[in-house]
C-alpha cells in the first residue's frame, strides 16, 4: 500500500474538514491537491523515480502534499533542520548527495551538480538521528514503515478524520513528523504546525483552537510548570496529550488527567520505529527508576543487556544510510539496537532510571548528571538547566552546569548554598554559567 493509495481510502478530497496551516499559510482540501500536482509535475522535469530530493524550509504544511507527489514518483525526501538550515544543508550536500533541492517556502526547485549515485528503490524519507545514542546519522524510513506507524498511531491515540492536530515539534524530526502530524493528514483530519515554541503562545493557541490532539515534550511541560502557566491550559475537549523524548515525569500524567486532559507516552528511536512503545502510566516506584516507559508494541522485541541498558529489536529495522565515496547506499543496523537507556523490568514495563552515558565517577563518587539538572530545576528561579561531564585534574571526573535564570537576583553563590540542601557536596557543579538560552534539539531535548 502506498501513502496515496491509503489516503485514497481514509479521506475524501471533496471534504471540509482536511485543513492545513502552518505559522505562515493555510491550505484547504482542494488546495492540497493542487501542490499535489504541482509537486509531481516535477516529474516531468527531470526527478526521476529514486531521486533524492533535499527539502528546505521543512516546517511547512506543504510537505504533505510533497510525501504524496514522492509516494507516486517514488521520490526520498530529505528534510531539513529549520534550526541550523545552513550546516545541515552543506552536510547533507556533502554526505547523501541528493538530486535537487525544494525550497518549500518559495516552492523553488534547484538541480545540483554533485548528486550522487544510491540504491534506494522505494519512497522514503531519511531523517537524522538526535545522536543522544551516538553520532547522528541518516536513517532511511521507508514508506512501508511509515505507513505502519501511522495505523499504530491513529489506533493508540484514537485519531480519525474529525481530529485536530496542534504540533510545535519540528517535522524535519521523525517524532515530529510521525507522532501525531502525518497519521492526522493521512485520516483527513486538521493538522496545525507552528515552527517554535513560545509558552505562552502555546497556551492562548490552544485555549484557542481547542485541538483534540497536542504534544507536550517534557522540557516544554517543565517550562510550563515552572512559569506557573500550566493550570491555565483548558483542557475541557478531553484533548489527546502527547509526551516522549525524554524521560517523562510522574507528575506530568497526573496533572494532565487533573486538567482534563488524557496524557500518553510514547517512547522510540528513529532507528527501530519510529516508534517502540507506547505508555500506559505506572508510577514509578521501583527503586532507582525516575520515570515510566511502559510496555514495547507486538512487533517490537526488547531486553535488558547484562548492563541493564534497553536492547530493541524489529523484523524490519530501518538502515542507516552509507555515505561512503561516490554512492549512497543503505546499510543494515544491528539486530539488537541499543538504547543508551538503564532501565528496570518488572511484569513486563520498562522503567528509566538513566542515561548510559550520563554517570559521572568523581573519585571514585558514581552519580548522574540528570540528578544534578533535576536539582538545579527544582528551585525557585531557574528556568532550564544543562549539566555536562568535565574533567577534572585531581578527581578525574566533575560536572559544570549552564542555567537559565527566571529571576535575574539569583547569584552563583546563593544556588550553590541552596543546592547543598538537595545534594551531597561532591555533586555540586564545579561551575555554573548562566546563559540566555540553552540550545534543544528539534524535539526539545536539552542538549548535552
Amino acid at each position: 500500500m502506498t501513502f496515496l493509495s491509503y489516503i485514497i481510502q481514509h479521506t475524501d478530497f471533496g471534504s471540509a474538514n482536511l485543513q492545513l496551516s502552518d505559522h505562515e499559510r493555510e491550505l484547504s482540501d482542494i488546495e492540497v491537491y493542487q501542490a499535489f500536482e504541482r509537486y509531481s509535475a516535477l516529474a516531468e522535469s527531470g526527478l526521476k523515480p529514486g531521486s533524492i530530493l533535499l527539502v528546505q524550509n521543512s516546517q511547512s504544511v506543504l510537505l504533505f502534499p510533497l510525501l504524496l507527489a514522492a509516494s507516486r514518483h517514488n521520490w526520498v525526501l530529505v528534510p531539513v533542520d529549520n534550526q541550523n538550515p545552513e550546516a545541515e544543508h552543506e552536510r547533507i550536500v556533502k554526505e547523501i548527495g541528493p538530486s535537487a533541492v525544494l525550497d518549500l517556502k518559495s516552492d523553488e526547485v534547484s538541480e545540483l551538480s554533485g548528486s550522487k549515485l544510491h540504491n534506494f528503490d522505494c519512497m522514503g524519507v531519511v531523517f537524522a538521528t538526535s545522536g543522544t545514542t551516538g553520532l547522528s546519522k541518516y536513517v532511511f524510513v521507508s514508506e512501508k514503515k511509515l505507513l505502519r506507524n501511522i495505523q499504530r498511531s491513529v489506533a493508540s491515540q484514537q485519531i480519525d478524520a474529525n481530529s485536530h492536530i496542534y504540533s510545535t515539534l519540528a517535522v524535519s524530526h521523525s517524532g515530529g513528523l510521525c507522532m501525531q502530524a502525518l497519521p492526522a493528514f493521512m485520516t483527513g483530519a486538521r493538522v496545525s504546525l507552528h515552527n517554535r515554541f513560545e509558552p505562552k503562545q502555546y497556551l492562548d493557541t490552544i485555549n484557542r483552537l481547542k485541538p483534540t490532539h497536542i504534544a507536550m515534550v517534557p522540557s516544554q511541560y517543565r517550562i510550563l510548570k515552572r512559569r506557573r502557566l500550566l493550570n491555565q491550559l483548558k483542557l475541557e475537549s478531553s484533548p489527546w496529550v502527547l509526551s516522549g523524548s525524554e524521560p517523562i515525569p510522574d507528575q506530568f500524567f497526573s496533572d494532565i488527567e487533573a486538567l482534563g486532559g488524557r496524557p500518553i507516552g510514547v517512547y522510540g528511536m528513529t532507528e527501530a520505529g519510529p516508534f517502540l512503545c507506547t505508555a500506559k502510566h505506572l508510577k514509578s516506584s521501583e527503586k532507582g527508576a525516575i520515570s515510566f516507559i511502559g510496555e514495547f508494541f507486538d512487533d517490537t522485541m526488547a531486553r535488558l543487556s547484562d548492563e541493564g541498558e534497553i536492547l530493541a529489536r524489529q523484523s524490519e529495522v530501518n538502515p542507516y544510510v552509507d555515505c561512503g565515496g561516490d554512492e549512497v547506499s543503505l546499510r543494515a543496523l544491528t539486530d539488537w539496537l541499543p538504547s543508551g537507556d538503564i532501565a528496570l523490568q518488572k511484569l513486563g514495563a520498562y522503567f528509566f532510571c538513566h542515561r548510559k552515558d550520563d554517570q559521572v565517577n568523581k573519585g571514585g563518587f558514581k552519580f548522574f548528571t540528570s540528578e544534578v539538572r533535576q536539582a538545579i530545576e527544582s528551585l525557585e528561579g531557574i528556568e532550564q538547566a544543562r549539566v555536562f561531564k568535565v574533567s577534572h585534574p585531581l578527581w578525574g571526573e566533575a560536572v559544570e552546569a549552564e542555567v537559565v535564570l527566571s529571576d535575574q537576583r539569583l547569584d552563583a553563590a546563593q544556588l550553590r548554598g541552596q543546592l547543598r540542601k538537595r545534594i551531597a557536596s561532591y555533586k555540586l557543579p564545579q561551575a555554573l554559567h548562566f546563559v540566555r538560552s540553552i540550545e534543544t534539539t528539534l524535539i526539545g531535548k536539552v542538549k548535552n
